[in-house]
């Protein structure tokens, strides 16, 4: 039940169009619109279900990469933020 709800909290912010909690692993898989949503929003949402947020780890979908080239730049800049 705690994931359903987590699940429902997260569709019901404007802009997300799936949500999918694994309890397993304590994650979740949100597609959202990135013009419309901001990780705080989604945060707020699962905080406002009862629930906390630990930020650890971040996937970010990247498209436009057409070589190995891409990739290590990427992974570059990336690597140059600071960590907090």
């Amino acid at each position: 039940m705690c994931a359903k709800a987590i699940e429902k909290a997260l569709t019901q912010v404007d802009g997300v169009s799936a949500a999918q909690v694994n309890l397993g692993k304590e994650t979740a898989l949100v597609e959202y619109d990135d013009a419309k949503v901001k990780l705080a929003d989604l945060e707020g949402a699962v905080k406002q279900a009862g629930y906390e947020v630990i930020d650890e780890k971040v996937a970010l979908r990247i498209g436009g990469m057409t070589c190995v080239m891409c990739s290590r730049a990427i992974e570059g800049a990336l690597a140059r933020l600071p960590v907090s």
